[in-house]
């Protein structure tokens, strides 16, 4: 079988932009720092680590502060308080110590909160006056590949100015939060002739309902802020005066930065919970988005636990041979990290002994199929339940015209984002990689699409997992490539996937298939 070999991605540059981040003292404001929560995860391959320590950072602009500071409780080691006493650029809190190590510097500004040192740049493009609240979330996101210019304004101005590619949840109407996610903060200068320029505020973490937050110049570094979801509404703690204006959503989970971010789900992690592991398309699949140990217990290889993202991002568990005698659905939100279970569903699908040959899939509507790839009627079955009934509704129950075939994990099925039902053969008898489309149009009777890619055939089950993107590009994710880490070879949908588009070696080590590591796209845009 040939070999791609993988390439170098080149990074964004941006415009630079003054930004307008002068602090008046015109009021005081106590900042308290308050427990909050952290956490590591570490990989069960030895030959890597990764380390989970989510926090929150926030970042202030334009405010005074007490500068007897209220003494914290000691949630944190190494608790950095009274950063006023240290000079400025002093680093406060390492970048690798939050937001699953792939958080940034927190650096003291001085003894006064009107301090700038200077301008600070990522790759040639303007992040802000050091060390101001707003240069701490422009310098997170330019480095994680989230904006690819400056994204202006003060602490108060970023809900307003957000870029075009990040979502927006205003105060009210807040549905849920998750690591990077930027709280824009007001106060009772804001809109008015002095304004001094409020708060940003960048998520790192979710306890509950308890959001734990960094901060760059203020005297403390830790404080937190509480979560009402029936309210939709955040309340800062120890933020006096303070109010928020809304979340601009982090490209996350929700899909909001428009790109599709892979995930490795480990359904045997030997920390008794299935694990999450999910990687920016932005930065090339190099930079961990999350490193999660999910609330559902690890299993081991049987074939018939399958991880599925539902289209609004939650995290399902199908158990195929349920002991009830007909399959099962467990889901996790999205906005928990995973922690909180959702739903637990016992299906009218009858439970299957492991065989490779059922396949559970979610539709584009959320609707969950179960697709039998050898059918006794001589051609592949595909049996739907509505969402709208929590599955216990059929939806349709359709022989599709695809010939029935052995379920050796070399033939996957897979839904497109257009919701046509595609088989892709990985051990096509031509030496490459086939896909046969039914449009859902038809009710999947007829042929959409039969289109022999470029991507070399493959025996091995389980090696080579195909997954079309949000834009209908076709991957091929390799989690057992020679060059140690697994590998994502894409081609362009509108080539009909002849064209190569990108040729990726990710960070996520290699592993050998044996039905526990599940590659996955996060939805994008739910």
């Amino acid at each position: 079988m040939s070999e791609i070999a993988a390439f170098e991605q080149g990074g964004l540059a941006g415009n630079e932009s003054e930004l307008d981040t002068q602090c008046r003292p015109d009021h005081e404001a106590n900042i308290v720092s308050e427990r909050g929560s952290h956490g590591t995860f570490f990989w069960k391959n030895v030959r890597k680590l990764v380390s989970t320590a989510l926090t929150i950072s926030v970042a202030v602009t334009g405010a005074a502060f007490v500068e007897a500071s209220v003494s914290p409780p000691n949630a944190y080691a190494n608790n950095p308080t009274n950063t006023r006493l240290d000079p400025s650029g002093t680093v406060e809190l390492s970048g690798s110590s939050w937001l699953n190590g792939e958080g940034v510097n927190v650096y003291s500004n001085g003894n006064n909160v009107e301090n700038d040192a200077g301008n600070e740049y990522v790759n040639g493009v303007l992040s802000g006056e050091e060390w101001q609240c707003v240069e701490l979330v422009n310098r997170l996101y330019l480095t994680r590949g989230w904006i690819s210019s400056n994204w202006y304004g003060n602490g108060d101005g970023l809900y307003a100015n957000a870029p075009s590619n990040l979502t927006k949840q205003p105060e009210g109407s807040i549905t849920g939060m998750a690591p990077g996610d930027v709280i824009s903060l007001g106060d009772q200068t804001t809109g008015t002739g002095d304004d001094d320029g409020g708060h940003a505020a960048v998520v790192g973490s979710v306890s509950g309902d308890t959001i734990n937050i960094i901060n760059q110049n203020t005297p403390d570094v830790y404080s937190t802020a509480t979560f009402n979801p029936a309210a939709g509404t955040l309340a800062m703690n120890g933020w006096a005066g303070y109010y928020p204006i809304g979340v601009i959503d982090a490209p996350t989970s929700s899909g909001s930065d428009g790109l599709d971010n892979l995930s490795f789900i480990n359904t045997d992690y030997y920390d008794g919970g299935a694990q999450e592991v999910t990687y920016t398309e932005a930065s090339g699949y190099q930079s961990i988005l999350s490193n999660v140990v999910t609330g559902y217990p690890s299993t081991t290889a049987n074939g018939s636990i399958f991880p599925l993202y539902k289209p609004n991002g939650d995290l399902s568990f199908i158990n195929t041979d349920y002991y009830t005698g007909h399959a099962q659905d467990v889901t996790y939100s999205a906005s928990s990290n995973y922690q909180t279970m959702v739903a637990n569903v016992v299906t009218p699908y009858p439970s299957t002994t492991p065989n490779g040959s059922i396949i559970p899939l979610y539709k584009p509507n959320g609707d969950l199929s179960f697709i039998n790839l050898n059918y006794y009627g001589g051609h592949v079955q595909d049996v739907t339940y509505s969402a709208s009934s929590g599955y216990q509704s059929l939806g349709s129950n359709i022989v599709t015209p695809y010939p029935d075939v052995p379920g050796n994990g070399l033939v996957i099925p897979k839904y497109e984002p257009n919701g046509d039902l595609a088989f892709i053969n990985t051990d096509y008898w031509g030496g490459d990689t086939q896909v046969v489309s039914y449009s859902a149009a038809s009710g999947y009777e007829s042929l959409a699409s039969n289109i022999e890619t470029p991507y070399p055939d493959v025996t091995t089950p389980g090696l080579v997992a195909p997954l079309f993107h949000s834009n209908g590009d076709l991957s091929f994710v390799n989690i057992n490539y020679d060059g140690g880490d697994a590998q994502v070879v894409t081609y362009d949908a509108s080539s009909n996937f002849q064209t190569l588009s990108s040729n990726i070696l990710t960070a996520y080590p290699d592993t050998t298939p044996d039905d526990t590591i599940f590659p996955m796209y996060q939805p994008n845009g739910s």
